[in-house]
């Protein structure tokens, strides 16, 4: 593997963890303060907060690595741990895509008990069901670790490579499940959209609903785009030509995660930051009327 491929993808990596934990903290701190965190937005604030608990790690991760590139001296344990959280934390962000397609599918299909009981059990679910899947991947890694030879700086070279493997497959398993329940979601958004305009609701209710269901069909559009194909083009052509393109170019797959999960930042910020409040606030005053 070359050292500048490494170098590209450890900044990459660093770069959009830097920007996804700086855009997210804001969205989250700008929905609390507004009061949203029990709204039609409850498990969408909790997607926010699971990629930034990804983004800490793969910033501390990424951020060695570019240091160990240039010491001959680096230091393993630290690029196992580091790598260890950054890698356990994946598992984290398939799970909350999926969860984040079942609250949407769930809030239109049966509002009713999704406002009454659903939304906010599910949150708490789900968060405690990625906090245990993370700490069972981190026990699993650590279970599983090598020696790594002197001169490794990925760690890949630190675990046993059945592990990765496995992580690979879970993870993009989740995503998969994510673009068929998002996918079930947008058939019977068609017919609740239709339905809605018979029922009587107050506008930033109905802006909240919309912002919600918005960001599911973009977030799946971007997840496909940098996560599930390049994984399953790169899974495909090793298994069926051989071709390792991860050791020519690097862990670009997890580097392209993190760039997806960025791109969600930046949607959050589109569809949640102070221009669009302004905007359901102006929309609000003119229902008043």
């Amino acid at each position: 593997m070359y050292p500048a491929a490494l170098f590209a993808n450890y900044s990459i990596e660093f770069l959009s963890s830097l920007f996804t934990v700086v855009l997210n903290t804001q969205t989250l701190y700008e929905q609390v303060k507004a009061n949203k965190t029990n709204t039609q937005l409850t498990m969408v604030l909790s997607h926010i907060m699971l990629h930034i608990l990804f983004a800490y790690p793969t910033l501390a991760y990424s951020g060695q690595g570019i240091y160990a590139l240039g010491d001959p001296n680096r230091s393993h344990p630290l690029i196992f741990w580091t790598g260890n959280f950054a890698y356990s934390s994946v598992i984290a962000t398939g799970l909350a895509d999926m969860f984040l397609g079942i609250d949407r599918y769930v809030a239109i299909t049966r509002p009713m008990v999704y406002k009454h009981r659903f939304k906010n059990r599910f949150t708490v679910f789900a968060l405690v069901v990625c906090a245990v899947a993370v700490l069972i991947m981190v026990f699993v890694i650590v279970s599983q670790r090598v020696e790594a030879p002197p001169e490794a700086v990925g760690f890949a070279y630190h675990t046993n490579q059945i592990v990765i493997f496995i992580h690979v497959n879970i993870n993009i398993a989740f995503s998969v499940l994510n673009v068929l329940i998002t996918t079930v979601f947008m058939v019977k958004l068609r017919k609740f959209n239709r339905s809605l305009q018979k029922t009587s609701m107050s506008a930033a209710h109905r802006s909240d609903l919309a912002k919600a269901n918005k960001i599911v069909i973009y977030q799946m559009a971007l997840e496909i785009a940098f996560h599930i194909t390049p994984t399953f083009v790169t899974c495909f052509v090793m298994y069926a030509f051989g071709w390792n393109w991860p050791l020519l170019l690097g862990p670009y797959p997890f580097t392209l995660l993190s760039v997806y999960i960025f791109s969600c930042s930046i949607l959050y910020r589109i569809k949640l930051g102070k221009k669009a409040e302004v905007e359901v606030s102006k929309v609000v005053k003119v229902s008043s009327k």
